[in-house]
């Protein structure tokens, strides 16, 4: 039974880790009101949803964080 819990202790460990990186690469912040490549207004659903977003929901797919990866 001991390795079962060495290898639970070790999973827990892990996701606490990815869960913390996942935090600090979080966008933060006060979202823009229009969007940094084509300038349109950035609605507020998606300001409030995705805070720190600069981008609207078409440039973001291209040029987001999870695009700079």
């Amino acid at each position: 039974m001991e390795i079962f819990e060495q290898a639970q202790d070790l999973d827990r460990r892990y996701l606490a880790q990815a869960l913390e990186e996942q935090q600090r690469n979080k966008p933060q912040g006060e979202s823009r009101t229009h969007c940094l490549n084509c300038k349109e207004k950035i609605p507020e659903a998606r300001r409030q949803a995705a805070m720190g977003c600069e981008y609207c929901v078409t440039c973001g797919e291209k040029f987001g964080p999870q695009r700079r990866r």
